[in-house]
Formats: C-alpha cells, structure tokens, sequence
C-alpha cells in the first residue's frame, strides 16, 4: 500500500460518513498537492527505520555466515546464504519475503555501510545498467573495497554487443526468436511503443531497451572489463549465463528465459590477494 492508501485507510476508519465524503471530494481535487507532503516525508520514514534496522542485520549475517556473500539489487531473487539488499523502491521492503534478517536497505550510488574486506563474493544482475558511468564505476570501486583480497564478483548485465548486432540485415535465428520474445513479454511495460511493432522490430527493441526500466549505461565487454580493470580488478573474465567454475557463483541469475540469457554480458572479477598486490 502507498503512503497515500496508509493515509486514506486511517482516516476512513478514524471520521465520520459526512466528514469521510467531504474528505473524497477534497482529494479528488487536491490528491496531487497531498502526494507531494505526504510522500517524501513517508520515505524519509521509511529510510530512516530502514537504515537503522540494517545495522544488527549486517552485524547478524556477518556473525553467522563463514562464507560472506553479498547481492547487490536483489529485488525478489531471494539467494539463500547471501545478504541481499535492494534500494530503489522503498515500498519494496514492505512485501513479507523482505522481512527476513538476510534482505537490507543498499543505495549503490552512495558509499557501502561495510568495512574493507567483510565480504568473499559480490553479485548483482541488471543492476549496473541503472546507474550512469561514473556512479557505476563508484560502486565497482565499492564492491572493490568491501571484498576480501582474493574475493570474486560476478555481474550480469544487458550486453550493447548483442543489441547492435539485432541491426545485421541477416539474423540467426536466436536473434529473431529473441526480437519476437522481447515484444512479447514487454509490450505495455514502461511505454506504449512496443504495441506499434509490425515488422520493424529491431528499431522498437532498441530504444525500448536503451530507455526502459530507467537504463543509463549499457555495456559491452570491452568497456565493463576496462572499467573493471581501472578500479583495480584483476583476472576479469566472461562468462555464461548460470555457469561458473565456483559453485558460490554457479545458478544465481533470476532470468531464465531467452530474453535475459541470450543478451546477457556476464563477467567474473577477482580482488587482487594480498600477495599478488607487490606485483603490479
């Protein structure tokens, strides 16, 4: 429910019928006004107990767990044995599945609330695309930092490579297969454009793509694996979907479907252990 529906609700069973269809009337008129005091100040509550609730929660998993594994934009893909944080939608952490000490408030763009070294494995999937070039190269320098040397972070992604390749005049038959899936699964999801789709796919997948979901950055590998190297990874190597020589790392990706496995950019990185630093 949002921050409004909590407010309705409340007053509905808090006034009397004659004030409750005056109230009606007033916020048909006057909704949006109401919505811009009443929802930042319900997030700012919301963040607030947030932000304090995480403190034991981190403390907690930290204690338990000799393997430290953390997810990044978890959403519902719930990994059992990681700590797993989200921090786009608030509203979010109000659904049962978040209730459990092992899902925490995380805002990627800001700097992490963990130690050097606290964890073995960092993960996060269509995350990365979400946030511009610098900020994405922030919390690379982030998952850098809090990584044990010698820790690995896995990171899927939609893959610019794979995209401009859908602009060939002759297809596979994967790349047509993908094109029908994508205008199918997301036709009505963040605008109306994929709904005009006749035989142009290619053109409505692309600027679908490039500005859905609040995309900033797509990547290909050359650029994440540059990017990835510049903040001070090494052993940076691609992989595929659901696959990878550690078992920690192998079956994590929540997409399934051809559409977020045949464009998928997944790469492997590795702290530099404390004996390899001299080297370089």
């Amino acid at each position: 429910m949002t921050p409004i529906g909590y407010l309705k609700a409340f007053l509905r069973a808090h006034v009397d019928e004659t004030t409750w269809r005056r109230l009606r009337y007033l916020n048909r008129i006057r909704h949006r006004e109401l919505a811009r005091i009443v929802d930042p100040i319900a997030r700012a509550m919301i963040m607030y107990q947030l932000k304090r609730r995480r403190v034991s929660q981190i403390e907690s998993y930290l204690a338990r767990s000799p393997i430290r594994k953390l997810q990044l934009g978890a959403g519902s893909n719930i990994l059992t044995g990681w700590l797993n944080s989200e921090g786009f939608a608030p509203s979010s952490f109000t659904r049962a599945i978040n209730d459990s000490n092992s899902y925490i408030f995380l805002d990627v763009s800001k700097p992490f609330p963990f130690e050097d070294g606290s964890f073995d494995y960092i993960f996060h999937e269509h995350l990365i695309e979400h946030l511009n070039y610098l900020q994405g190269r922030l919390t690379l320098a982030e998952c850098l930092r809090v990584l044990k040397p010698g820790g690995t972070i896995r990171i899927a992604t939609p893959d610019l490579q794979v995209f401009c390749g859908l602009c060939n005049d002759e297809k596979s038959p994967e790349q047509v297969l993908f094109l029908s899936e994508y205008v199918r699964l997301n036709s009505g999801i963040w605008s109306a454009d994929l709904g005009h789709v006749r035989d142009n796919h290619v053109a409505f997948v692309l600027n679908h793509n490039f500005r859905a979901w609040g995309h900033q950055f797509i990547y290909d590998y050359a650029t994440l694996a540059e990017v990835l190297r510049t903040v001070g990874f090494s052993e940076i190597g691609r992989r595929v979907a659901h696959v990878s020589e550690d078992e920690n790392l192998s079956g994590l990706e929540f997409r399934k479907d051809i559409v977020g496995v045949f464009d998928a950019l997944v790469v492997e990185a590795k702290k530099p252990s404390a004996a390899s630093d001299g080297l370089f």
